[in-house]
């Protein structure tokens, strides 16, 4: 009966494991293709600027999240950096008409 019941916790670890990559892969696609989404609505909507300006926040904001992965520290300048990026994604995302 024991072994029965390693089995199923082993099967619940396992199932974890999948949510855990399924809520994990959905969250990265949506951080890597949510700005390229809106920078692409703004080259359609003929907003240039706009979208030159979100691609440099997203480009800064990888970079010093890069930096700091490399140095295995979150600093500051990264918090902000995605802040910035987080709230500009989503406030002109909103606003393109």
């Amino acid at each position: 009966m024991r072994r029965f019941f390693d089995r199923v916790l082993n099967l619940f670890d396992w199932l974890d494991g999948i949510e855990l990559v399924i809520v994990a892969g959905v969250a990265a696609l949506l951080v890597v293709l949510g700005p390229l989404l809106v920078v692409y609505r703004f080259v359609f909507a003929r907003h240039y600027v706009v979208a030159s300006a979100l691609m440099l926040v997203w480009s800064v904001c990888i970079a010093a999240c890069v930096r700091d992965l490399r140095r295995q520290a979150f600093t500051w300048v990264s918090a902000i950096a995605v802040g910035v990026w987080g709230v500009t994604t989503v406030i002109l995302g909103f606003g393109i008409k």
